[in-house]
This record gives C-alpha cells, structure tokens and sequence, in this order.
C-alpha cells in the first residue's frame, strides 16, 4: 500500500504514502526491531531483530525464515537486492560479540548462505547496494576492533565481499 514503517526505542510508528507525511504511532514493541524492509511493491515485510530475519506479506502476521535462530545472533541490517526482490543481504553479530556477519536468504527466506564471517570484527551495522550498479555493495562494521577495517565492499551482489583498507 505504499505506507512506511519504523521502529524506535520499542515503539512502532507509520507514515502513509502521499501527503500529508507525518509519522503516526501504531503500537509498542514486544522485540527490538533492528531493521525492516519492503521487498517492492506490495512484497514481503522483513524484520531484522535479536535472532534472524522474520518476513510476511502485507497484513500477514511476520513469521521467522530459515535464518532466525543462531545461537546469540543479532541482525542489524536488510537489504533487498535491487535486481532480485527474493534475494535479502542481511547482516549482524554471531554468536560471540564480535564476529560481523553477512547472510543471504532466498527462496522466500527459506534458504540462507552465510557468505561473510570475521572474527574481532565487530558487528554489521549497515548494508547498501549501489544505485547506479547493483552488482556493488558495501557493509559496515562497529566498532571493529583489534585492527579489522570498518567497511567491506563487493562487486558481486553481496555473494561475497573484501575488506576496504584504510577504514
């Protein structure tokens, strides 16, 4: 339906589509929300929270993927690939507090592939794919200790990525 949906401090919030745009509270929290996306148009809701993704259709109760329960996990960061809306990169924390995180899910959330691990390197915070090239991404970790770089990128739709030296 177009409308917009966040979460803050266990409180969610829409803002219709069109104006007038303002931010209406709906409801508490029962999970913290970390993140959430729409898979295009009239597509699936995904939620990033403290053990996985969870994903429905619009008005469908959110039910947990094939990635919603790793021992200690944390997902921080949805994206949805511009080029494919059943392909979600979502990022975060294993189950120790510092091994970043990249997982892909497919098939409706039902498959996952978990295509980056780095101990010590802090948790994902962000995802982004490039608007002018989907093939390029670029994940960012906090508060990436004992030396690991800050930002990773990949050329390949998020299927793999490499550190960005420097950051």
């Amino acid at each position: 339906n177009g409308d917009y949906y966040g979460g803050v401090r266990g409180h969610l919030y829409r803002m219709p589509a069109g104006p007038p745009s303002t931010w209406a509270h709906i409801g508490f929290l029962v999970a913290k929300i970390n993140d959430a996306e729409i898979a295009g148009p009239g597509g699936e809701r995904l939620v990033g929270l403290g053990g996985g993704v969870y994903t429905g259709g619009p008005g469908e109760l959110l039910v947990p993927t094939a990635w919603h329960y790793d021992l200690g996990t944390d997902r921080r960061a949805i994206a949805v690939d511009p080029t494919n809306p059943d392909r979600w990169v979502t990022g975060g924390v294993g189950a120790f507090f510092d091994n970043a995180q990249i997982v892909i899910l497919t098939n409706g959330g039902q498959t996952f592939a978990k295509v980056y691990e780095v101990f010590g390197a802090g948790v994902v915070q962000d995802i982004a794919f490039d608007p002018s090239n989907p093939l390029r991404a670029v994940a960012g970790m906090f508060p990436a200790d004992f030396g690991n770089v800050a930002l990773t990128r990949s050329t390949n739709g998020g299927a793999s990525s490499v550190r960005v030296p420097g950051t």
